[in-house]
């Protein structure tokens, strides 16, 4: 008698609790996806708004660097007002105020009225960032970490570069793009308000030693301030820089464009790198090419591929820089280490359009990727030394790499830790 043999395909449990955790943070994921369509077409938006308002570039640049100070404002406040009332009510509540203030820039393009209005823009995008990555990282499991991160990562680079074909729509002298980008906030909420998902608890980290932190991995908070100093500039002023090479709208925003797709792939490959070789000789490497694709941009005609490299590497050095330091640190100390992370980018961030904006004020447009070009040689240069004076590191103790936004609100190093 013959034996009938059944074959039973079972699918890998950890596909499950993939689509199970994919489907538990949709709403989160559809809600962000919105929010940064209409966040990648402001930051294109007011660089052409202020233009045509014939702002002083200096003083755009000063108004832009307010907006990370809002960001650290919020990076502060956000966490308590999580903790009183939850996820959902305070994503709630700053989209409702994200979405009027951006319309007061339409209504308002006056220099001071912006310079406040960038503030409070801020505090609410801030706030509404550490919603999102820290309910996601309550949601995922740590062996599931890694991809659920990777959809986070791809849903916010995916609208930013979405945002930038929306700005043909309209005129950039009218209200029509600042009432969508309002729009836009507004329905973010929807998703998140209706979903019948639990909102996670959220406990505050505590704080460590700055000074330990500097002696633990030094290279690593240069990396996230000097991703912070040309990142926000790229973002902030990067369609002023087209302008002043002669671009019009439409090509500024498609560099923008071309900017933000390489903030989304390259650093997945050089991740997946970084995980087999030494990782601070990655950051060397990348600061390398940093460098060498800021000084080709002002030399060659390829804007729009040396573009996608430069966001490429940028976002690069920070993930790693972040991944870097994880690789240092204990298990109790991931979480508070984050918040130096956090003021270092955003200081950074400050610096950045601040001072680039000067200097294309008064040396043109020329002068915006030499900035970032001496900045990335200057961290190129402290690399080389770290990796000279570091301790010795052993590769097959590096943890897994998550790709992470150059950017980013809440705790980097929670999401990285292992449960």
């Amino acid at each position: 008698m013959k034996k009938i043999v059944f074959r039973v395909i079972l699918i890998p449990m950890s596909y499950k609790e993939l689509r199970i955790s994919l489907l538990m943070v949709f709403p989160l994921l559809a809600g962000l996806f919105l929010l940064m369509v209409g966040n990648g077409l402001q930051g294109t938006l007011l660089g052409l708004r202020a233009d045509a308002a014939e702002f002083p570039v200096a003083v755009t640049g000063t108004i832009m660097s307010l907006h990370y100070v809002g960001f650290l404002i919020g990076c502060l406040l956000a966490p308590r007002l999580i903790a009183a009332v939850g996820h959902i009510r305070v994503f709630a509540a700053l989209a409702c105020i994200a979405a009027p203030v951006i319309l007061l820039h339409g209504f308002f393009v006056v220099p001071w009225v912006w310079a406040i209005v960038r503030i409070i823009s801020g505090i609410s995008f801030a706030g509404l960032f550490i919603v999102v990555e820290s309910w996601l990282n309550s949601t995922a499991v740590n062996h599931l970490r890694g991809r659920i991160y990777g959809f986070y990562f791809l849903c916010l680079h995916g609208g930013l570069f979405i945002g930038q074909f929306l700005i043909g729509l309209a005129p950039v002298e009218s209200m029509g793009l600042f009432i969508l980008i309002s729009t836009l906030i507004s329905f973010s909420v929807v998703p998140l308000t209706l979903a019948d998902r639990p909102a996670p608890g959220y406990q505050q980290p505590a704080a460590l030693s700055f000074r330990k932190l500097i002696k633990t991995s030094p290279l690593s908070l240069m990396s996230v301030f000097t991703t912070g100093f040309c990142a926000s500039s790229m973002f902030t002023l990067g369609t002023l820089y087209a302008l002043g090479i002669g671009f019009t709208p439409s090509q500024a925003a498609m560099l923008m464009a071309c900017y933000i797709l390489g903030c989304a792939t390259i650093p997945l490959a050089t991740g997946w790198l970084s995980d087999k070789i030494d990782r601070r000789k990655m950051l060397i490497v990348l600061g390398l090419t940093a460098t060498a694709v800021a000084i080709a941009i002002n030399v060659t005609g390829w804007v729009y591929p040396l573009a996608f490299i430069f966001g490429g590497t940028l976002s690069s050095i920070y993930s790693i820089g972040v991944s870097y330091m994880n690789d240092q640190l204990k298990p109790d100390e991931m979480v508070s280490a984050s918040t130096a992370l956090i003021l270092l980018n955003g200081a950074g961030s400050v610096a950045g359009p601040f001072i680039i904006g000067l200097f294309l004020q008064w040396y043109g447009p020329q002068s915006f990727f030499t900035i970032c070009a001496i900045c990335t040689s200057l961290y190129v240069l402290f690399s080389l030394y770290r990796a000279w004076a570091g301790s010795p590191v052993i590769v097959d103790e590096q943890k897994p790499f998550v790709p992470l936004p150059a950017r980013s609100a809440t705790t980097p190093l929670d999401i990285l830790q292992e449960d």
